[in-house]
């Protein structure tokens, strides 16, 4: 079996689906994965494995239909971007936590705002766009939480927070990496309980919203340097994509290209 996903893996097949007449012990099922299987299942060991199946090549299906659309906006026809085109359309089409990883320029708050196009959600609201590098220290709570009117200097009125205009929608914290440690045990309590107080309010109110995370930052690294909380990292990074650069990609430059002159 192994020498037939092999030489199957040299061909422009990029998803396997392997089904077993017999139980298959372990240590065959993590070689069949590794050797680049998607799945692997034993026909006799599950209910209705025909309609298994069939759900799982409809989805595929659904998944290349969501990357030709993908492209329209995210240009790009090598195998590299393509396998990264079908991880964002598994992504968005989950309910998990999203945190995109690339240098700048690669496009995370396109990717951010094509996530939320497609997430399935039937009555989801806004993408509300967070740049953390803008915070100003003091007044983040504000722009995060929102504030009662006279809560400092010049809060003539009260005001909703990302929170708050997130609200059945998404939130998208693009280079969330910024984002200084008081505030980030405040998003964490907000994202483990639902819940945040206003600046200079007392009133727990609730706010329920998809989150999409962005940065440029090595978070992992960031947190063992003591930078980044760590229960936080692991909060925002339910699913973790990177974005490749151009330089990683060079047989885009030609579609990309043409893409700008039209």
């Amino acid at each position: 079996m192994l020498e037939a996903l092999a030489a199957w893996g040299a061909t422009d097949l990029t998803r396997v689906l392997v089904v077993a007449l017999d139980l298959l012990p372990v240590r065959h099922t993590w070689a069949l994965l590794r050797a680049g299987a998607v799945e692997v299942f034993s026909w006799d060991e599950v209910e209705k494995p025909t309609q298994i199946v069939l759900a799982r090549l409809h989805y595929w299906q659904v998944v290349e239909e969501h990357v030709a659309d993908l492209q329209r906006q995210l240009v790009g026809k090598s195998q590299r971007w393509l396998d990264t085109l079908r991880q964002l359309v598994d992504m968005a089409l989950s309910s998990c936590q999203v945190l995109i990883l690339g240098e700048s320029g690669t496009g995370k708050e396109l990717v951010a705002q094509e996530i939320h196009r497609l997430d399935p959600r039937p009555d989801k609201r806004d993408c509300v766009v967070v740049d953390c590098t803008t915070l100003i220290p003091g007044l983040s709570g504000s722009e995060l939480f929102g504030h009662e009117k006279g809560a400092f200097t010049n809060a003539i009125s009260t005001r909703d927070g990302a929170l708050a205009l997130a609200h059945e929608g998404t939130l998208f914290l693009d280079e969330l990496g910024e984002l200084p440690l008081p505030l980030q045990a405040e998003l964490l309590r907000a994202l483990q309980e639902g819940t945040y107080k206003r600046v200079g309010s007392n009133t727990w109110r609730r706010a329920k919203f998809r989150l999409v995370s962005a940065t440029n930052r090595d978070l992992a690294a960031e947190v063992a340097r003591g930078t980044f909380r760590q229960d936080l990292f692991y909060r925002v990074s339910g699913w973790t994509c990177r974005l490749p650069p151009l330089r990683e990609r060079k047989e885009d430059i030609v579609p990309l290209a043409e893409h700008f002159f039209r």
